[in-house]
């Protein structure tokens, strides 16, 4: 884990917009609806040290901030995401494409998850790709 400074691409939230509200709905029809909610509402951003949490509803609209050059202050970062969900909820999560393939869909319980990161090789997946992480990572 590493320290994300606003120059390394912080994360933005815009609170409350995980409600079904008029604002959310505008953001939700696009086009000039959407320019001009994102506009007008108030934003927070983050600023955390390794080994800091931020734990928000996922439907929290949220993003990250621009990576900036070296030069300028940017630089790589490490983040470890997790996301809980209820397994009796089946709707969709409406965020597959930030999940390795090979957790989507798979449950993966609070213990099963502390066995791998107790295993001498966490969270290392099916490496059949040939990729360290087996999802193409």
């Amino acid at each position: 884990m590493s320290d994300v400074e606003y120059s390394k691409g912080a994360t933005v939230f815009l609170p409350g917009t995980h409600r079904d509200t008029a604002e959310r709905q505008a953001f939700e029809q696009g086009g000039e609806a959407r320019d001009a909610m994102l506009g007008a509402k108030q934003s927070a951003f983050t600023a955390l040290k390794a080994g800091d949490a931020v734990v928000f509803d996922m439907r929290t609209l949220h993003a990250g901030t621009a990576n900036l050059a070296f030069s300028e202050g940017g630089g790589q970062r490490l983040l470890f995401i997790l996301t809980f969900r209820n397994r009796k909820a089946k709707g969709a999560l409406g965020h597959a494409p930030n999940l390795r393939p090979n957790y989507r869909h798979r449950g993966i319980t609070l213990a099963e998850m502390r066995s791998e990161l107790e295993s001498p090789e966490p969270f290392a997946g099916d490496a059949s790709d040939g990729k360290p992480f087996g999802d193409g990572l």
